[in-house]
């Protein structure tokens, strides 16, 4: 097995992941949504919201804006979502995670059309 870390991430398994890993980033990404659900009330994720649909629109790919139901550019609902979830500035909140990672992965987690689709197993 290599030692690098890009190496480690790109040969994991959801079969290797400790039960208790799979738990907490289930828990993680729950306090993630809750942190963007309480974003969409600051002043910063409406502005950028209405900036993404106005600005980043597309007659081709399409995503759904996070708890808006408007659609933009794949890249105009990610800008949208990171700043929705940034504006609350609820999430990674402990000191050693240098940064916002949270920011950034939840949309792609929430890759479906429909993200409040139930998953089940190794996609939940």
């Amino acid at each position: 097995m290599r030692t690098d870390a890009s190496s480690f991430i790109a040969d994991l398994r959801y079969e290797d992941l400790p039960r208790a890993v799979v738990e907490q980033a289930r828990l993680c990404l729950l306090d993630l949504a809750g942190v963007a659900a309480a974003g969409t009330a600051t002043d910063m994720s409406k502005i950028m919201r209405n900036h993404a649909v106005e600005n980043f629109g597309s007659s081709t790919r399409t995503a759904r804006l996070l708890f808006d139901g408007r659609r933009a550019s794949p890249v105009g609902a990610a800008m949208a979502g990171a700043a929705t979830i940034d504006s609350f500035d609820g999430h990674d909140g402990h000191d050693l995670t240098k940064g916002h990672t949270g920011a950034a992965v939840l949309r792609p987690y929430w890759r479906s059309p429909t993200p409040c689709q139930p998953c089940q197993g190794r996609n939940s």
